[in-house]
């Protein structure tokens, strides 16, 4: 490469890094962690509410899908009775989608309305796991892994 094409690649670098740099987001940062959980994560928002997982003191479960309105005061514990662990990962139109695991550590896509009493288990009875990663409010997508064909399958 000649000494002309490193200049023209490093110019052309500079060049778009200083319009990057022009560019400035405006954003403002609300903290939704319940102050009686270990850590928190937000996966996805929509419509004033927002899902993801906290973790429980004491680490046990692992991890609890959880939802909030905007606040952390507004936290509702998504977490489906008598299974191990869960995560919502998408939420639309009321709904939210995501998986919890088993006893024996299988996962399956679930899907909520607001409340852990309303969890709706959507493995297929052919699919060893799922997992829901969206949801339009209506229908709900992710993959499914199916025991005789061990590869990850769309849904």
């Amino acid at each position: 490469m000649s000494m002309k094409s490193i200049t023209s690649i490093v110019a052309l670098v500079a060049v778009a890094g200083l319009g990057a740099s022009s560019a400035r987001a405006q954003w403002t940062v609300t903290n939704l962690h319940p102050s009686s959980t270990g850590a928190s994560n937000a996966y996805a928002a929509s419509g004033g509410q927002q899902v993801g997982i906290i973790t429980m003191p004491g680490g046990s479960p692992d991890a609890n899908a959880s939802l909030w309105s905007g606040t952390a005061g507004s936290w509702v514990n998504l977490h489906p009775a008598g299974l191990w662990q869960s995560q919502a990962t998408a939420i639309s139109g009321g709904q939210q989608v995501g998986f919890a695991a088993d006893t024996d550590g299988q996962y399956h896509a679930g899907r909520w309305s607001g409340t852990a009493a309303s969890w709706v288990d959507l493995n297929p009875a052919t699919a060893s796991e799922s997992y829901a990663y969206g949801t339009n409010g209506t229908h709900q997508a992710g993959f499914v892994i199916v025991s005789t064909a061990p590869t990850a399958r769309a849904a």
